[in-house]
C-alpha cells in the first residue's frame, strides 16, 4: 500500500512545452500560463533555438506567437526551413491577437493545429495541451486495412509505418467484426471488391453497430466511376481514394481524419471550463477503478471536494469570477494529485478524486494541505478580490460499492470550511 506525498505533486511537470515569442516579456507571460495549467515550459530565444526545436523529441508542442502584422516573419521562415529537414512534425499551436483571414492562412502555413487568441484563455490552453498529452499517452494512431489480397497493400502499409502509424491487415471480410473489436482501430481503410460481399455492403453493415458509427472509413479502390464513389459515401464512407495512391497523400488524409475524431471524442468527455472528465465518461472511469480495486484486492479512496458558496460568489461578483474560482480549484487539484489518480468534475460546484493504492490519513492530509493553499489563492477581476475555500469528504471503497454508493458515502462526512469573504 502506498502513501501519498502530502506536498503538491505535479501531474505533468515533466511534459515540456516550447514557447517562442520575439517579445521576451510576452513570451515569459505565455510560459507562465503554460506552467499554471501544469506543464513545464521552455522559452526559446533566438533563431538557433527555434531551428533546433523542430527535431526535439522531448517536447509535447510548440506555442508560436505570430507577429502583430499578418504575414510571414523571419522567425516563421527559419521554422519552415528547419522543419523541412526533419521527418517529425512537432505539433504547433499558433497564438495571435488577430483572427482575420490573413492570420489564419499564416497559421495554416505553419502547420498549426490551432490558432489561439491572445491573451490565451486558460480553458482553451488546457484543452489543447491535455488533448495532445492524451494522444501521446494513447500511443500512435491505429489503422486497419480490409483487403482480401494483402500483398497489394504492402506499399501502403510501409508508407503508413514511415508516418508513425500502427497498421494491421485483415483479409477475410467475415472476420472483420472480430478484428475491429480486438484491435480497436482509429480508422479503417476499405477495399471495394471482396469475395462474398463488396465494401459498400460491408460499410453499411458496420454503420448499424452503434459503437462503430463514428469510425472513419476510407475506400481504396481502382473503381473510378462516380456512381460507385457516391454509393460509398452514401453507405457512410469518410473518404474515397482511387488507386494508385500516393502514400504521403494517404498518410496525410488518414492522420487528419484520426486527429479530428480523437479530439472530438476527447471534447465530448470533458468539461469545457476545467478540462476535467465529467458525466458518463467520468462514471465509466470510476467503474473501471472499482473493478480494478476489486480484482487486485487493493484500496481505493473516493473524495468529494465541494467549493463553498459558489452561488453567492456568482451573485455577488458575477459568473466570470465564479468560473475563475472553479478553474483555480481545478488547477490546484490537478497539480496536487498523482497521475495514477482520477480527478473529475462531479457537479457544478463539486469535484471528485479517486486515489488508487492510498491510505485514508494520507489522502485527508493531502486534501487539507490543498485546502490551506486554496484559501491563499486570490481570485477575482480587477478591483474585486476574494478568498474561497472548499470542504471535502473521503471514503474507502467497499467490495459491493457502485459509483453512486461510494460517492454518497464520501459526501456524508465533510471537513468544514470557511465561507468566502470579500477583501
Amino acid at each position: 500500500m502506498l502513501g501519498l506525498d502530502v506536498k503538491t505533486s505535479p501531474v505533468l511537470d515533466n511534459v515540456r512545452v516550447l514557447v517562442h515569442d520575439e517579445d521576451g516579456e510576452r513570451g515569459n507571460a505565455l510560459a507562465s500560463e503554460v506552467r499554471r495549467v501544469g506543464y513545464a515550459a521552455e522559452l526559446l530565444e533566438g533563431s538557433a533555438a527555434l531551428q533546433a526545436a523542430t527535431s526535439r523529441s522531448d517536447a509535447l508542442a510548440l506555442l508560436f506567437r505570430l507577429d502583430r502584422e499578418a504575414g510571414p516573419s523571419r522567425a516563421t521562415s527559419v521554422f519552415h526551413r528547419a522543419r523541412a529537414q526533419v521527418g517529425r512534425r512537432l505539433p504547433v499551436l499558433a497564438v495571435s491577437e488577430r483572427s482575420d483571414e490573413a492570420t489564419r492562412f499564416h497559421a495554416a502555413g505553419l502547420g498549426a493545429r490551432a490558432l489561439l487568441p491572445s491573451p490565451v484563455p486558460t480553458e482553451r490552453l488546457m484543452e489543447e495541451l491535455d488533448a495532445l498529452a492524451q494522444e501521446t499517452e494513447d500511443g500512435g494512431y491505429r489503422i486497419l486495412i480490409m483487403d482480401d489480397q494483402p500483398t497489394t497493400v504492402v506499399p501502403y502499409v510501409r508508407g503508413l509505418h514511415l508516418a508513425g502509424l500502427t497498421v494491421e491487415v485483415v483479409s477475410d471480410p467475415f472476420d472483420l467484426t472480430r478484428v475491429l473489436d480486438a484491435y480497436r482501430p482509429d480508422l479503417l481503410l476499405m477495399d471495394m471488391y471482396m469475395p462474398g460481399c463488396d465494401g459498400i455492403e460491408l460499410t453499411s453493415a458496420l454503420r448499424l453497430d452503434e459503437s462503430l458509427a463514428d469510425l472513419p472509413i476510407v475506400f481504396l479502390c481502382s473503381e473510378t466511376r462516380m456512381g460507385k464513389e457516391l454509393a460509398a459515401f452514401g453507405a457512410g464512407a469518410d473518404g474515397y481514394l482511387a488507386k494508385p495512391i500516393d502514400t504521403e497523400h494517404l498518410a496525410t488524409l488518414v492522420t487528419g481524419l484520426v486527429r479530428r475524431r480523437r479530439l472530438a471524442a476527447w471534447r465530448r468527455k470533458r468539461d469545457s471550463l476545467t478540462g476535467l472528465p465529467q458525466g458518463e465518461a467520468l462514471r465509466a472511469e470510476i467503474r473501471r477503478l472499482l473493478d480494478d480495486a476489486r480484482a487486485r484486492t487493493a484500496p481505493l479512496l473516493a473524495a468529494r471536494v465541494d467549493l463553498t458558496a459558489l452561488a453567492s460568489i456568482n451573485d455577488t461578483h458575477g459568473l466570470w469570477t465564479g468560473d475563475r474560482v472553479l478553474q483555480d480549484l481545478a488547477l490546484l487539484l490537478r497539480r496536487g494529485v498523482r497521475k495514477t489518480d482520477l480527478l473529475g468534475r462531479w457537479q457544478e460546484d463539486e469535484f471528485v478524486v479517486l486515489f488508487r493504492d492510498a491510505e485514508l490519513p494520507h489522502a485527508r492530509q493531502l486534501l487539507e494541505n490543498l485546502r490551506v493553499q486554496f484559501a491563499h489563492l486570490h481570485s477575482g477581476d480587477h478591483d474585486i478580490w476574494l478568498t474561497a475555500s472548499f470542504s471535502y469528504g473521503v471514503s474507502l471503497a467497499r467490495q459491493d460499492d457502485d459509483v453512486e454508493a461510494l460517492l454518497a458515502r464520501a459526501g456524508e462526512v465533510s471537513f468544514p470550511s470557511k465561507a468566502p469573504a470579500q477583501k
